[in-house]
């Protein structure tokens, strides 16, 4: 085959520029759609928040502020707006390409190389413009362990504290990403050890303790009244919930994309399920199939209620890293025939997968210029500082309402630093007037759930709000 010709280097060599190409491409379309990224959401908030707060994170998070270091040091120096949010958008995939360098100059590890870029494209529409995912972020962290686990050692003590220390380090960036990489953590280590017959093998029980120390301090510490405390009730009746699993919105939400952007994580596992069984690895097979499908049902369960849809992708997400590594470790990277055809399917699912982001663009890039005609509305208003009912807006633009505050904010400052306005959003007009204050001329209304600040607390580089009451449009 061509690719075996001396003039075009070794299978690596092909690999690498494979591997380059598509971070490039995803830095690209990170550039491309930075305002869909960034003016939205959470993104938004987190973005605003940075420019008054320097850093900024939730839930006890804090590798976000990883990504929010190159922001930081552009609003120090005093960029542009505009810049700072092309840069935001920017770092995470900066971040990640970084991550792939690590892998791939330092581990030399094509199974990982390929399963972070196959993450962060496969089984993904909506999401993509869902800048600030820990999730994601966390992830990316865990596959590492696959890398650390798999890179040749001697049975030295050096070597032995480094691999501990690497490990104990990767294990602590995920956690402190989402408490969800618990599943791919347990998953990776677990299967390296069925996978290497490693089962008196002491440092992987050491990890798994370590693991499992470190995130059940985080289950008994978490308030069951907070976000996170409310979903994982759910699992309390999990065996009752279950019985009703079709009728719920997740259960509904993944079957009704089956043909769509999780077509082919299901082809990859039912693939990999199959040769399992013809190759008599049944050990595997049952690990697979059985970690597979029950993390797939904590997710249904947890998530039953449903959320916003680039939510629900995101929640679905590390079911891929369950599918993807046992397929590159065992069949994809394991036999060396058919080069050709390997390269060709990984760039078939790559552009497939680039196809449907870029699609759903298209919703994105709408809702920008809903946004722009909204605002451009209230220009006949003399004001900065809106109070509005939310029916006036059309609903399917109005993704992370909760931080519409910061989102005006943010792109009237984009479009005339002299004309920012700031619209807060909610139904019940009435109810928020027995709250606060609205003749306080220092105002900000925040979100509902940090409701009141002064405007005095705005970075005034970039935003220049006049101090008056709030104008109500009902």
């Amino acid at each position: 085959m061509f690719f075996e010709k001396k003039k075009f280097g070794n299978e690596n060599f092909i690999y690498d520029i494979l591997e380059h190409l598509c971070f490039f491409v995803l830095i690209f379309l990170s550039l491309h759609f930075a305002l869909e990224r960034i003016i939205i959401s959470d993104a938004a908030y987190y973005t605003f928040n940075i420019i008054n707060n320097n850093f900024f994170t939730a839930h006890g998070r804090y590798t976000a502020v990883i990504p929010q270091i190159l922001p930081f040091l552009f609003i120090y120096f005093k960029f542009e707006i505009k810049t700072v949010i092309f840069i935001y958008s920017l770092s995470f995939y900066i971040l990640f390409y970084s991550i792939y360098l690590f892998s791939n100059y330092f581990y030399k590890n094509k199974i990982v190389n390929w399963t972070i870029i196959m993450f962060l494209v496969i089984g993904i529409a909506h999401n993509f413009f869902a800048a600030v995912t820990e999730l994601r972020q966390g992830i990316i962290y865990s596959i590492l362990i696959f890398a650390n686990l798999y890179y040749v050692r001697k049975n030295t003590i050096p070597q032995n504290i480094i691999f501990y220390l690497t490990s104990f380090l990767i294990i602590l960036l995920s956690y402190f990403s989402h408490p969800t990489t618990l599943f791919t953590l347990v998953f990776i280590i677990v299967f390296y050890m069925i996978d290497k017959k490693e089962f008196k093998n002491y440092k992987i029980y050491i990890l798994l303790i370590f693991i499992f120390i470190l995130y059940s301090h985080k289950y008994f510490s978490i308030n069951n009244s907070s976000y996170e405390g409310e979903k994982l009730n759910q699992l309390d009746n999990f065996f009752f919930l279950i019985k009703n699993i079709e009728n719920f919105y997740s259960f509904k939400f993944a079957k009704a994309r089956v043909y769509g952007i999780y077509l082919i994580p299901i082809f990859i596992f039912i693939f990999t399920s199959l040769f399992y069984i013809i190759k008599k690895k049944f050990l595997k097979f049952s690990f697979y199939t059985f970690s597979t499908i029950l993390f797939f049902l904590i997710i249904v369960i947890i998530f039953n209620k449903g959320d916003a849809i680039m939510s629900m992708e995101k929640v679905f997400m590390p079911i891929n890293i369950f599918i993807i590594i046992p397929f590159f470790k065992d069949i994809f990277f394991h036999y060396k025939k058919y080069k050709f055809l390997k390269f060709s399917f990984l760039i078939i699912i790559f552009l497939f997968s680039i196809r449907t982001i870029i699609m759903t663009g298209k919703f994105y890039k709408k809702r920008i210029y809903y946004l722009d005609e909204f605002f451009s509305g209230l220009e006949k208003y003399n004001n900065q500082k809106f109070l509005i009912n939310q029916k006036r807006l059309k609903g399917e633009y109005l993704i992370g309402s909760f931080a519409f505050a910061q989102t005006s904010l943010l792109y009237t400052s984009l479009k005339n630093k002299n004309k920012q306005k700031t619209v807060f959003l909610t139904t019940k007009i009435n109810k928020l007037k027995e709250k606060v204050n609205l003749k306080d001329k220092k105002l900000f209304l925040n979100a509902n759930f940090h409701l009141r600040r002064k405007t005095n607390f705005l970075n005034k580089n970039y935003f220049n709000l006049k101090d008056e009451e709030y104008f109500i449009l009902k």
